[in-house]
């Protein structure tokens, strides 16, 4: 994308505000990536452009961007909502599209104890490794789930869940269409398997890291993300029901199965 002019860059400057000695500094000496930066801002969040100018370096503007980006697209990496010290700069935000990825890695497949418990009795729920060709947690992290989810929950209803889990397949068959369906998308989603890159992928593999910044692409991720926050929301949603009232619900869930 065509950057302005330094000397067009700065009356729009100008106009919007009176320039911190910063800002202004900034702009004449050329800063690496601002002039394709605000292009960004003017392609995509024009109504916040005098906002994002009247800010001083991309400590500043770039989480303001990015706020105003989500509103109305998708989140971009959390890496740009904080900014420290320069250590993110316009060029890297240019460069291409950042998304965030929220598919589960080695962290959270062996950390287990510290999740939500109602991740917890959805995790002890499905069987793992059941052919997804995504690398995933072996049937030996069951066991620190289960243990997990017995803090919570009665072992009388634990010992319900089949030994090594409900297959996915199983559970789709079963739930899909039903108030439960949340629970085989949520096995889905620990196989980092639900179709949806956003949820299939962690920062280790992200695979938007290289999309151009094009109004087709942008639309595209808009779309997905949609889609994403709505599984997403799904899952969460009967998490929550899960730990209101744990063994009553878990084991209504159960009893459905």
């Amino acid at each position: 994308m065509p950057a302005r002019p330094l000397a067009v860059l700065g009356l729009r400057l100008l106009a919007a505000a009176p320039p911190r000695l910063a800002a202004l500094q900034e702009l004449l000496m050329g800063a690496e990536g601002l002039g394709e930066f605000l292009e960004l801002v003017r392609r995509y969040t024009p109504d916040h452009e005098a906002e994002i100018l009247r800010a001083t370096g991309p400590d500043e503007r770039l989480p303001i961007f990015a706020n105003y980006f989500q509103d109305q697209y998708f989140p971009l990496h959390w890496v740009f909502a904080h900014p420290m010290d320069g250590d993110v700069g316009y060029d890297y935000m240019a460069e291409s599209i950042h998304a965030p990825s929220l598919g589960w890695d080695d962290d959270d497949w062996h950390d287990i104890e510290s999740r939500h418990h109602g991740h917890q009795l959805l995790f002890a729920l499905c069987r793992c490794c059941d052919g997804t060709n995504h690398q995933f947690y072996d049937d030996g992290l069951r066991i620190p789930a289960l243990e997990a989810c017995a803090v919570h929950t009665r072992k009388d209803v634990l010992t319900r869940i089949p030994d090594g889990g409900y297959t996915r397949e199983e559970l789709h068959r079963l739930l899909d269409g039903t108030e439960y369906e949340a629970a085989a998308k949520a096995a889905d989603w620990f196989h980092n398997d639900t179709g949806n890159g956003f949820l299939d992928t962690n920062d280790e593999m992200n695979q938007y890291a290289q999309d151009p910044w094009d109004p087709e692409t942008v639309a595209e991720l808009t779309r997905l993300w949609q889609q994403a926050d709505l599984l997403y929301d799904q899952v969460n949603d009967l998490r929550v029901w899960l730990e209101q009232d744990t063994n009553r619900h878990f084991g209504q869930l159960l009893d459905f199965i």
